[in-house]
C-alpha cells in the first residue's frame, strides 16, 4: 500500500470491550486504510503497538496525528497526549461517511448499544453533520456482543478446532452459530432485557433438551427484539428513509434479518461496519485539526492514577488457613470419565444398586450406590456442552462399558435443571421385572441429603453451581431455612468460567493466577452484569493477569455472599458445595467475605447426585415395605 508523501494521516482507536478496531484517514479526507479489527484477549496495547509498528514500517510514525474512542480509549489518550472523542460522536461520524444516504445508525456492540438519527446543516458555508435524536440502552440492557460472543464460546469451543490464531477460532465459532441459527426450525421466546437472565433462560431451555440451533436463534431474535425496546423504545421511525447498521454484532446476518423485521425498515450493512468508531475518530482529529504529538511512552505506563484509585482487599492466599479441605480416604480408579471403585465392585454380593443423576447446566454427574450397604461404586461427572442428553448418554456408555450386565439398577432419582428431561426419556414402566422406582427430587434437598450423610454435623451449606446458587441451614438435622436465586443472579458458575476464559485461563490456571496474586482488586458484586464491566475495566487498564483473577473470584462470590445469602445467620459447621468450589480461589473468596471457617467435603460437586443416588434407596426401600 502507498502512502502520500506530503501532509498528515490521521490514525484513530477505538478500543471496544473485547476488540480494538483502526483507520487510517488521509489530510484529505479520504480512508487510507482499514485495519482489521482484533479481539485484545485483556491486553489492548498489543494490538495498538502492532498498528503503530505497521504505520512506522510505512514512514508514517512522523506524520501521524493519532486519537481514541470507545470504553477503553480514554484511558489511552490521556497516557499518550493523543485526542480523545466520545463514541457518541464518532459513531455516527463513521456510518454517515461510509454511507451518506442512510437517515438512521443502528449500532450493536460488543457492550453498548446506540441509534442516531443523523443529518445536516449548513455552518459556515459548509455542510456539517447534525444528530436531531439519539439514544442509548440502559447498564443492564447492554452486553449484546459479549452475550453473543460467551455463548458461542460455550456451545462450540470444543467443536471448533482451535487454531494457532485465537482471533480466528473465536470467528469460526461466530459462523457456527449463524450456520446452526438459519437451520432453525422452531420459534423460542428465549429471556428478556437482563443478559444474564437471557443466558440462565437459555441454560433451562438446553436442559430441557430444546435444540441448540432453535436456541441460538431464539438469542439472535432476542438481541434484536432487546435493541427495539431497549434503544429505539416508542419511536416512529419512517418506513421510507435508510437505515444502516453498525457494531461487531452487525458480522451476524441473522441479527441484521431480525432487526429489519421488528423496526420494519430498510436497514443495509455499513461497509467497515465494526469500524465506523475508529473512522469517525480519525475524521474528527482531522476535523478539529489536532496537532497533538502521541507520546508512545504513555503506553506503559497507561492510566496510573486510575489503578490508584483501584481498592484493594488481603490477597485470597491469605485466608487459606481457614479452608479445611477434607481428602479422600476411598480407592477409586479412574476410567474415562468414571471413578470406579475396583474392589467394592468386585466384592457385591447383591447386585442391586441405586443411581442419582444430576443434570446441571455446565456439568452433568452420576453416583452409584450399593442398595445393600449404601458404599459409593462409582461416579462420573463430564462436562454438559450445551448437550444434556449427550452428556448422560456418554455416562451411561461408560457405565455399561464397566458394568456390563453384572448390576441390576433398581431405582434412580433425577436432579438439577435437566432432571425432568431425563426422567421423562430414561424412565421405564418396570425394570427386570420390578415396578420403576425412578423419581425426581429438588436439588437442595439431595444436596443436603448428600452431605448429611457424609457429614452430620453439618449446619449451613453454600452451594453455587453453574447456574443456580443455593443456600442451606439446618437446626437440630432439620432445614431451618434454605433459599434458590432468582433469575439475575443465575449462571454464576458459568459467568466465571466466562470471565476467565476472556484473560486465557481456565478452572485449573486461573487458580493458580488467583492465588499468586498480592492483593485482590474490589470490584462492584451488585449484579453479575456490573461485575462482568468492572472486570473489563480491569483488563482494560492493563493490571496483571494475577489480580484479575483474584478480582473474578472475589467479585462473582462477593454477589453470591453479599446480595443472594445477604444477612442470613450461618452455623457452626459449613459446606461448600458445587463445581466452583472445587477450585481453592473461591474457596478462599468465601471465607474472605464471610470471614467463616469453610469445610470443602470429597465429593462436593457430586453431592447432588450422591444425595439423588440416597432418595432413590429410600424409595426404594419403602416400596419393600409395602
Amino acid at each position: 500500500m502507498s502512502y502520500s508523501e506530503s501532509g498528515f494521516y490521521h490514525l484513530g482507536f477505538d478500543v471496544g470491550t473485547e476488540r480494538v478496531h483502526s483507520a487510517l484517514i488521509d489530510e484529505e479526507g479520504a480512508l487510507s486504510r482499514v485495519y482489521p479489527s482484533r479481539n485484545h484477549f485483556g491486553n489492548p496495547s498489543s494490538v495498538i503497538n502492532d498498528v503503530l509498528n505497521d504505520a512506522r514500517e510505512n514512514g508514517l510514525e512522523e506524520k501521524l496525528r493519532i486519537s481514541f474512542t470507545g470504553s477503553g480509549g480514554e484511558i489511552f489518550a490521556d497516557s499518550t497526549n493523543s485526542t480523545f472523542f466520545h463514541d457518541t460522536v464518532t459513531i455516527p461520524s463513521g456510518a454517515s461517511y461510509l454511507s451518506p444516504s442512510a437517515s438512521y445508525v443502528f449500532h450493536i456492540g460488543a457492550k453498548d448499544p446506540y441509534f442516531f438519527e443523523t443529518s445536516s446543516i449548513n455552518l459556515n458555508e459548509k455542510l456539517r453533520l447534525y444528530i436531531p435524536d439519539s439514544s442509548t440502552g440502559t447498564k443492564c440492557g447492554g452486553g449484546s456482543g459479549m452475550l453473543i460472543t460467551k455463548q458461542c464460546r460455550r456451545f462450540f469451543e470444543n467443536e471448533v478446532p482451535f487454531e494457532v490464531d485465537p482471533q480466528a477460532h473465536i470467528e469460526l465459532m461466530y459462523q457456527k452459530a449463524y450456520e446452526l441459527a438459519i437451520q432453525a426450525d422452531k420459534e423460542l421466546d428465549v429471556g428478556g432485557r437482563c443478559g444474564v437472565v437471557i443466558q440462565s433462560d437459555m441454560i433451562h431451555l438446553q436442559n430441557s433438551g430444546e435444540q441448540i440451533k432453535n436456541i441460538i436463534r431464539g438469542m439472535f431474535e432476542r438481541v434484536a427484539r432487546n435493541y427495539k425496546t431497549d434503544v429505539i423504545r416508542v419511536r416512529s421511525l419512517d418506513p421510507e428513509k435508510l437505515g444502516v447498521m453498525t457494531g461487531g454484532v452487525a458480522s451476524n446476518e441473522y441479527i441484521l434479518r431480525m432487526l429489519r423485521k421488528h423496526l420494519d425498515l430498510p436497514i443495509e450493512l455499513s461497509p467497515y461496519h465494526s469500524s465506523v468508531g475508529a473512522i469517525g475518530a480519525a475524521l474528527k482529529s482531522r476535523e478539529s485539526g489536532s496537532s497533538s504529538i502521541f507520546i508512545s511512552s504513555g503506553l506503559d505506563t497507561i492510566l496510573k492514577s486510575e489503578k490508584e484509585g483501584i481498592s484493594y482487599v488481603e490477597p485470597l492466599s491469605s485466608v487459606l488457613s481457614k479452608i479445611n479441605i477434607v481428602d479422600d480416604i476411598d480407592d477409586f480408579e479412574k476410567y474415562k470419565n468414571l471413578s470406579i471403585s475396583r474392589s467394592r465392585f468386585s466384592n457385591l454380593l447383591n447386585p442391586q444398586v441405586v443411581m442419582g443423576v444430576d443434570g446441571g447446566s455446565t456439568t452433568t454427574k452420576t453416583v452409584v450406590l450399593s442398595a445393600e450397604n449404601l458404599e459409593t461404586i462409582a461416579s462420573g461427572i463430564t462436562s454438559t456442552h450445551g448437550k444434556p442428553l449427550e452428556a448422560a448418554q456418554l455416562l451411561f456408555g461408560q457405565m455399561r462399558e464397566v458394568f456390563k450386565d453384572s448390576v441390576d439398577i433398581r431405582a434412580v432419582a433425577y436432579t438439577g435443571s435437566s432432571g425432568s428431561f431425563y426422567h421423562k426419556l430414561f424412565t421405564k414402566p418396570s425394570n427386570n421385572g420390578h415396578a420403576s422406582m425412578d423419581l425426581i427430587k429438588d436439588e437442595i434437598t439431595c444436596h443436603a441429603y448428600g452431605v448429611k450423610h457424609f457429614r452430620q454435623d453439618v449446619d449451613t451449606i453454600f452451594e453455587l453451581g453453574g447456574q443456580d446458587a443455593k443456600f442451606t441451614v439446618f437446626n437440630n438435622g432439620s432445614v431451618k431455612k434454605s433459599k434458590m436465586n432468582l433469575s439475575c443472579m443465575a449462571g454464576t458458575g458459568q459467568t466465571m468460567e466466562n470471565m476467565m476464559k476472556m484473560i486465557g485461563l481456565n478452572y485449573d490456571t486461573f487458580e493458580e493466577y488467583a492465588l499468586r496474586a498480592t492483593r485482590t482488586p474490589v470490584v462492584d458484586d451488585t449484579c453479575g452484569v456490573f461485575t462482568e464491566a468492572a472486570i473489563a475495566k480491569l483488563i482494560t487498564l492493563g493490571l496483571p493477569k494475577e489480580e484479575i483473577a483474584a478480582a473474578i473470584a472475589y467479585g462473582f462470590i462477593g454477589g453470591y455472599v453479599n446480595k443472594f445469602v445477604g444477612n442470613e445467620s450461618t452455623g457452626n459447621c459449613i459446606s461448600a458445595q458445587g463445581g466452583p468450589f472445587n477450585n481453592r480461589a473461591c474457596l478462599a473468596a468465601l471465607a474472605l467475605h464471610t470471614n467463616k471457617q469453610i469445610n470443602a467435603f470429597p465429593h462436593r460437586q457430586l453431592f447432588g447426585a450422591y444425595g439423588a443416588a440416597l432418595i432413590a434407596h429410600q424409595s426404594l426401600q419403602e416400596s419393600l415395605k409395602e
